[in-house]
């Protein structure tokens, strides 16, 4: 294990990758526990996760030199075909393992459960939540490569810029994205005429998607209500599919685009199964913070073992927790926690840029649009539930996930901090036909709410025009 001394070392002499948005602690342990299974289970894994909660938002660090090598690693078992498939078989066991137990939660009823039986409940829910991740867990570390290192090398060996193996890999995604399926069921919503139909539509687009508003910090329920609203917001018009690119492809690049594709589809399933159990979770958590009398933030920010001595002993549980500020590192499958001193010190060398006198960002444009320049106000959320947004307003994010689709469908335009070929905001964007720009790293942080600024849609540069 690093000493403290020796991760702040660490941070200075090694190139990372990041990742950061709104969570709580108990939305993060699913993958966080899982993170560390797969240090144990798999043969080539990251060595070193770095994971802080600061103010709300969650802060990830993983090497660049780790996660090119898993990377590479897993694209040529893909080529020979075998490990990747029995990786997918494992994770989507646990899949249908959490979707039986998920199914049967309707007509269980929390408040009668005894304490007990709700701490097992859970704790059955986060065990095979942590066994999916730990098998899905090889996407996280191909995005990082993806994101940060593949494109230089793409344009190194073959020729090919950032920006066209963006369009290359539009035409590579495999299966239809949540995102796709969702709006499917709304379109049919808004087609079909009979009342009958429309209330038994209605009553099955809820089941099927009730937690298409939950997340690692939280939920929002599905209503009658909100779907309405986002029939209301169904545009007619054909959405503009992604220009194909009449270009001979080197085999090798073919190879990587069909393996990002399918590496993109594990990260929409990863996000599905996410937000289905977190869903839960956080009813679960609701469902203690009213029996223990205390706010739910509280026990949204507990870790397992604080949980389970909440419920089972009813131990007490500090207030400061409603703003946990907490680091752990997953260091080869051990995972030790930092608090204090120590968390600020982690917190401050990997997750804490100096952006203050920024006034322009620059990122991949993922989405072109109708327009060269776009203009607007600065609208930056990094918590879509409950939040709103103007149509004259440009959403900026860490990265989105699809539980910000609603608010993406309203906006002028996104851009987001993080992001490479096969991430959310760059496939949603095309396939909704919003302009947009990823990758930008420092969005969120350089501009404010209410900032006039302009995007450049040839050259990816955001700039401040009015503050």
């Amino acid at each position: 294990m690093h000493s403290i001394k020796e991760l702040i070392n660490f941070s200075k002499k090694e190139d990372f990758w990041y990742s950061w948005g709104d969570v709580y602690m108990q939305g993060c342990i699913g993958f966080t526990n899982g993170f560390a299974h797969s240090q144990k289970s798999f043969p080539v894994h990251i060595k070193l996760y770095i994971f802080s909660i600061e103010n709300d938002h969650g802060y990830e660090a993983i090497p660049l030199d780790d996660a090119q090598r898993v990377a590479n690693y897993y694209f040529n078992c893909w080529k020979k075909g075998k490990v990747i498939s029995k990786i997918e078989e494992s994770w989507r066991r646990e899949d249908l393992k959490l979707s039986k137990i998920l199914s049967q939660l309707d007509t269980i009823k929390l408040k009668k459960l005894e304490s007990e039986e709700l701490y097992n409940l859970y704790r059955t829910i986060q065990e095979i939540h942590e066994k999916f991740w730990e098998n899905i867990m090889v996407s996280e570390a191909v995005a990082a490569f993806e994101e940060n290192l593949l494109p230089q090398l793409i344009k190194k060996k073959f020729g090919i810029s950032q920006k066209d193996f963006l369009d290359l890999g539009a035409n590579f995604y495999v299966g239809e994205s949540i995102v796709q399926k969702y709006q499917r069921s709304l379109s049919e919503l808004k087609q079909s005429k009979n009342s009958e139909k429309i209330d038994r539509l209605l009553n099955d687009h809820i089941k099927n998607f009730y937690w298409i508003r939950s997340g690692f910090h939280g939920y929002e329920e599905l209503t009658p209500e909100i779907v309405n609203n986002e029939i209301r917001d169904i545009k007619d018009e054909n959405t503009p599919r992604a220009k194909e690119i009449k270009k001979n492809i080197p085999r090798e690049a073919k190879d990587w685009l069909e393996f990002l594709s399918l590496m993109a589809y594990w990260k929409d399933e990863k996000k599905r199964v996410g937000m289905q159990t977190n869903y839960w979770i956080f009813k679960i958590c609701e469902e203690v913070a009213e029996r223990k009398n205390i706010d739910p933030r509280i026990v949204f920010n507990t870790t397992d073992n604080e949980l389970k001595e909440l419920i089972l002993h009813d131990k007490k549980i500090s207030a400061k927790f409603i703003k946990r500020e907490i680091s752990f590192v997953d260091e080869n499958g051990r995972v030790t926690f930092y608090n204090g001193k120590n968390h600020k010190l982690i917190f401050d060398s990997y997750f804490n840029p100096q952006t203050d006198k920024m006034d322009s960002v620059r990122g991949i444009v993922a989405s072109k649009g109708s327009h060269t320049r776009i203009s607007g106000s600065a609208r930056i959320i990094y918590n879509p539930i409950h939040a709103s947004m103007n149509r004259r307003d440009i959403l900026i994010a860490p990265s989105t996930r699809p539980e910000y689709v609603y608010l993406m469908k309203k906006a002028k335009a996104v851009i987001t901090d993080q992001g490479g070929l096969t991430c959310h905001a760059a496939i949603v964007s095309r396939e909704l036909g919003i302009p947009c720009i990823i990758g930008t790293r420092f969005a969120t942080t350089a501009f404010k709410n209410g900032d006039k600024i302009e995007m450049d849609m040839n050259s990816g540069l955001i700039k401040i025009l009015e503050k």
